[in-house]
């Protein structure tokens, strides 16, 4: 994890008070995370960092966009991201287990490393269909021939669903003619 050491920020030479970094997430990152999820992506992470005597809040704000096969046709399209977290830092010497939204260091602890942070905050932030809206962007990175398999499809299971909802109302049409005196 040398290569992310870019991604350290210093804490015990740092002043109370608020402090602002900036960086640039790119393919590069990605490669430090076994299976990621992304491997084409580019992305700012701005950060608000508020040290107190007691602990330490960071405010995330990432935005960018990575490339992936639409789950339409396939072709390779930009999923934009856009989110903002907050985390917090508490000073703790027990070794207390990391909540959701707090993670605990030593006081003797000179930076975080914020790597690991950003990597899971862009892949929650991974939405689960990844498509777009092919005609808002005249169709530029859309196979437009799957597409017309994919509408073809579409119709197809509409078609049976229609069939299959006029056979089961058949079925209770017939109960209707039942008499049980």
């Amino acid at each position: 994890m040398d290569g992310l050491k870019y991604y350290n920020i210093p804490i015990k030479t740092a002043d109370l008070g608020l402090h602002e970094y900036t960086f640039e997430v790119d393919d590069e990152f990605f490669l430090h995370f076994e299976n990621s999820f992304v491997d084409n992506g580019e992305f700012v992470v701005k950060i608000h960092l508020d040290k107190r005597a007691t602990l330490i809040e960071v405010n995330f704000i990432i935005y960018g966009n990575f490339k992936t096969p639409c789950d339409r046709c396939l072709a390779e399209i930009p999923i934009e991201i856009n989110t903002s977290k907050r985390m917090l830092f508490k000073y703790d010497e027990s070794g207390k287990e990391d909540e959701e939204e707090v993670m605990y260091i030593t006081p003797d602890d000179s930076d975080i490393n914020i790597a690991g942070l950003i990597y899971e905050f862009i892949s929650l932030s991974i939405p689960i269909s990844k498509t777009i809206d092919c005609e808002e962007n005249d169709f530029q990175f859309c196979d437009e021939k799957v597409l017309e398999y994919y509408d073809l499809l579409e119709e197809e299971a509409e078609k049976a669903a229609e069939e299959d909802k006029e056979e089961r109302s058949n079925i209770w049409d017939s109960l209707n003619d039942i008499k049980l005196n």
